[in-house]
C-alpha cells in the first residue's frame, strides 16, 4: 500500500561514505551489507607473509594487499580502507580485480554489489537501524515484586492432661486450643490468597505494559522507516548537487547531471526553468538544492519527483538518461522480542483442602480428649500429625524445585537467544556458552600437580564483563584433566571469585595442599587487572577500579605467596585485563587491555610467568573462538602446536616463540594492532606426550 506522504530526501548529511562506515573490529556476517575489517585466520595470507612484529608504515592493509596476493582478506580491508579516504576510483579497482581472483570470498562479492548498486547499501542501511530501533531495551521498568510465600501453619500442640488438672479444665484447654489453630489457618489462608491476587494484578499490569511498548513500537514502523532511510540516504550519498548545465532556450529546459558528494549517484537530468530565470540558474548552480522525493510502495523504494529549489521556488526536475528501479527496503518484524523484558508468568495459589485440614484439625484435637488418660498415644498421635505435615511440606518444595528448573531452563535458553541476535541488548549475555569444542590427548600425568583456575567475567555495576573469561577457565580445567591427569579435587575451581575466595585460596586453601619439594603448582587467573603505584592488582568480582590499591589482589603479593610453597615447579598464566572507554563514554567491550605496569613482573626462581602482552600493548578477545587470544593459542601451543622439533614435548622456549607468533598475528589480522605475550623464569619443559 501507498503510503500517502512522499519522503522528501535534501541527501546532504553525510561527509563519508555510508557503506563503508563501520570499520571496527566486528566479525564480517555475508548476510550483512555493511562492510567492516575481515576477522578471518586467512591461511593462504598466512602461508605467503611474515605478520610478525610492525607492518612498515600507516598504511598496514595496502602493504598486505601488495604483499599478500593469495588473500582475499588483504584485498578486501584495502578496499575499504581506500573507500573510507574517498578513494573511490582506485577501490573499484582493487575490488573488481579481487572479486574475479577470489569469486568465491562472499565478503569482497558483497563489496562489489554494493558498488555496484549503493541504493542496496541505503535499503540495508535503513533496515538495520530500524531493527536496533525495535530492539532497543525496553523502557518499562523492572519486575522486581517478590513472588508471595505462604507462613507456615502453626504444629499440632501436644495435648496431655496434666496431674492436677480436672477433664473439665482440660476439655476447656482442649476447645481453646482447637479453635485458636483453627482461627490461625484461615487467617494464614486469607493472607496468602489476597497476596497472590495482588501479586497477579502487578504481573498483569507488567505484562500489560510490555505489550502495549510493543505494539506502540510496531505501530510507529511506517515512520521510523521512512525517517532511518532517509538518514541511509544521507550517509551513502552525502550532498546531491547540479553539474555541467545546458540550456535549451527553445524548450526552456536545462539539461544537467545530479551527483552525489561521493559519485555513487550521476543521473543526467532535465530541469524545467523559465527563459527569465535561466540565466540566474545557471550562473548561481551552486547554491541550487536539489530536492528528491521518494515513496515507499510496498516495501519499495521509489523515486517520485525531484525539484530544484533556487531563490525560494521550486522547479522541476526529471531523469532522462535512464528509468529508476525501486529496490525493497524491507525488515522482518515479527515476533520482535524486547531484549531486557521477558513477561512474568501469573502465580498459581497452592490449592488445599482446607475443610480437610480443619477437619483433621478437629480429629486430633477430639483425640486428645478420647485418649486424655494415655499420655503414650497422645503423643503418638501428635507424632503421626507431624509426620503428616512433613510430608506435605516436602511435596510442596519439590514442586518449587521443579518449578526453579524448568525457570532456569528458559533464562538460559532466553540468554543464548540474545547473544546469537548480538547488538547492545544481547552483549551482556555474549560468552555464556563455549563456542570451541576442546579436544586434548593424555599427555605425561603430573603425579603430584596442585592448580588454582580463576575465570572472573561478572562485576560490579559500570564494569565491563570479561565476555570469555568463563569460557577460558574451563577449557584451562580441561586440558589439566584430560592432559595433566588431574582429579577434580586437586584443581581450585571458581568463577567470579571475590577477593574472600582468593585470599582462602592462596593464604590457605592451596598452601595445604601442597608439600614441599614435591608438588607442582599450577595457577591460572582471567579477568580485570590494573597498574596500582609500583604493584599490578588483579580484580576479584566484586572489586572496583578506583579502590583497586584496597579491594584489588596484588599480583606481587600473590607471587611472593606461591614462591613461599617451595613447590617443584611454580607455572602462573595471567591473562588479566583493563577495558576503558570509547569516546562516547562506552565500555570497550570487545577487547581486553592491558596498562603499562609500573614495574614488571618478577619470576620466583623455579616459576615460569606467561602474560598476556608486554608494555601498553592491548589483550585481545576473539569472537570467533570464543576466547582471549592468549588463551586459545595458549591452549593450541600445550597441545603440541608448539612441539617445533618434533620430539612430542613442548618448553618454554617453543611455547615462547609460538604464542608470539600466532598472538601477534592474530591480533594485527583482527585488530591492526600488535599483541606480545611474555613468558618468564625459568627454561624447562611444560607438557610432554
Amino acid at each position: 500500500m501507498k503510503n500517502k506522504n512522499s519522503l522528501w530526501l535534501p541527501l546532504a548529511t553525510a561527509a563519508v561514505f555510508g557503506l563503508m562506515t563501520g570499520c571496527q573490529t566486528a566479525s564480517v556476517k555475508t548476510t550483512q551489507n555493511t562492510p567492516s575489517k575481515v576477522q578471518s585466520a586467512d591461511k593462504s595470507a598466512k602461508a605467503e607473509c611474515n605478520l610478525n612484529g610492525e607492518l612498515p608504515g600507516s598504511d598496514n592493509w595496502q602493504w598486505f594487499y601488495r604483499n599478500c596476493p593469495a588473500s582475499p582478506v588483504a584485498a578486501y580491508n584495502y578496499a575499504v580502507q581506500l573507500l573510507n579516504k574517498d578513494r573511490l576510483d582506485q577501490a573499484k579497482q582493487v575490488i573488481s580485480t579481487a572479486t574475479k581472483d577470489h569469486p568465491n570470498f562472499e565478503p569482497l562479492q558483497d563489496l562489489n554489489r554494493q558498488m555496484q548498486s549503493p541504493f542496496t547499501g541505503v535499503a540495508t542501511r535503513a533496515n538495520e537501524k530500524l531493527q536496533a530501533w525495535m530492539q532497543r531495551p525496553s523502557t518499562v521498568p523492572e519486575f522486581k515484586k517478590e513472588v508471595p510465600t505462604k507462613e507456615e501453619y502453626p504444629e499440632l500442640p501436644t495435648l496431655v492432661k496434666g496431674e492436677f488438672e480436672t477433664s473439665a479444665m482440660f476439655k476447656k484447654r482442649v476447645s481453646k486450643a482447637q479453635s485458636d489453630r483453627a482461627k490461625k489457618i484461615q487467617s494464614i489462608e486469607k493472607k496468602y490468597q489476597r497476596d497472590v491476587a495482588v501479586f497477579n494484578k502487578t504481573v498483569s499490569d507488567y505484562n500489560a505494559d510490555l505489550e502495549r511498548e510493543k505494539q506502540q513500537r510496531k505501530s510507529s514502523v511506517p515512520k521510523m522507516k521512512r525517517q532511518f532511510l532517509g538518514q541511509a540516504m544521507g550517509e551513502v550519498f552525502g550532498s546531491p548537487r547540479f553539474v555541467e548545465p545546458r540550456y535549451d532556450a527553445d524548450r526552456q529546459l536545462f539539461n544537467a547531471r545530479l551527483v552525489s558528494a561521493k559519485g555513487n549517484f550521476d543521473k543526467r537530468v532535465t530541469i524545467k526553468v523559465p527563459l527569465s530565470k535561466a540565466e540566474s540558474f545557471k550562473r548561481r548552480i551552486e547554491k541550487v538544492e536539489p530536492m528528491l522525493s521518494f515513496d515507499i510502495v510496498n516495501d519499495q523504494i521509489k523515486l517520485s519527483k525531484i525539484q530544484a529549489n533556487h531563490d525560494g521556488k521550486q522547479y522541476h526536475a526529471q531523469l532522462t538518461d535512464e528509468i529508476y528501479e525501486s529496490i525493497p527496503v524491507s525488515v522482518q518484524l515479527a515476533e520482535v522480542d524486547l531484549p531486557q523484558s521477558e513477561n512474568i508468568s501469573l502465580m498459581t495459589p497452592e490449592q488445599l483442602n482446607t475443610r480437610a485440614l480443619l477437619a483433621e484439625n478437629a480429629s486430633h484435637f477430639q483425640g486428645a480428649l478420647q485418649f486424655e488418660d494415655d499420655p503414650a498415644l497422645a503423643k503418638q498421635r501428635q507424632e503421626l500429625a507431624e509426620l503428616e505435615r512433613k510430608k506435605r511440606e516436602a511435596r510442596i518444595l519439590q514442586m518449587k524445585e521443579q518449578e526453579r528448573q524448568r525457570l532456569q531452563s528458559q533464562i538460559e535458553r532466553n540468554r543464548q537467544e540474545l547473544a546469537r541476535l548480538g547488538g547492545k541488548a544481547g552483549s551482556d549475555y555474549k560468552g555464556l556458552k563455549m563456542v570451541t569444542a576442546w579436544q586434548f590427548k593424555p599427555a605425561q600425568v603430573q603425579p603430584d600437580m596442585v592448580a588454582v583456575v580463576l575465570g572472573n567475567r561478572n562485576y560490579g555495576k559500570g564494569i565491563p564483563l570479561v565476555h570469555y573469561a568463563h569460557n577460558d577457565a574451563k577449557a584451562v580445567k580441561q586440558f589439566l584433566t584430560d592432559s595433566y591427569g588431574l582429579s577434580a579435587q586437586n584443581i581450585l575451581y571458581e568463577e567470579d571469585a571475590t577477593k574472600g575466595v582468593m585470599d582462602g585460596i592462596f593464604r590457605k586453601r592451596l598452601r595445604n595442599r601442597v608439600k614441599p619439594g614435591q608438588t607442582d603448582v599450577f595457577v591460572y587467573f582471567s579477568g580485570h587487572g590494573m597498574p596500582v603505584g609500583t604493584d599490578a592488582k588483579l580484580l576479584p568480582s566484586d572489586a572496583r577500579p578506583e579502590t583497586a590499591d584496597i579491594n584489588g589482589y596484588s599480583r606481587d603479593e600473590m607471587l611472593q605467596q606461591l614462591a613461599g610453597l617451595n613447590a617443584k615447579s611454580l607455572t602462573v598464566v595471567l591473562d588479566s585485563c583493563y577495558s576503558g572507554s570509547s569516546k562516547a563514554g562506552r565500555a570497550l567491550q570487545s577487547v581486553k587491555a592491558i596498562l603499562a605496569e609500573p614495574k614488571r613482573v618478577q619470576a620466583p626462581k623455579g616459576s615460569v610467568i606467561i602474560s598476556a602482552a608486554s608494555g601498553k600493548q592491548t589483550a585481545f578477545m576473539d569472537d570467533q573462538s570464543g576466547h582471549s587470544l592468549l588463551t586459545y593459542y595458549l591452549l593450541e601451543g600445550l597441545k603440541g602446536k608448539a612441539d617445533q622439533n618434533g620430539n612430542s614435548q613442548v618448553d618454554t622456549n617453543e611455547l615462547q616463540k609460538y604464542l608470539v607468533n600466532e598472538v601477534n598475528n592474530a591480533a594485527l589480522r583482527l585488530h591492526d594492532q600488535p599483541q606480545n605475550p611474555q613468558v618468564k623464569g625459568e627454561s624447562r619443559v611444560l607438557v610432554q606426550y
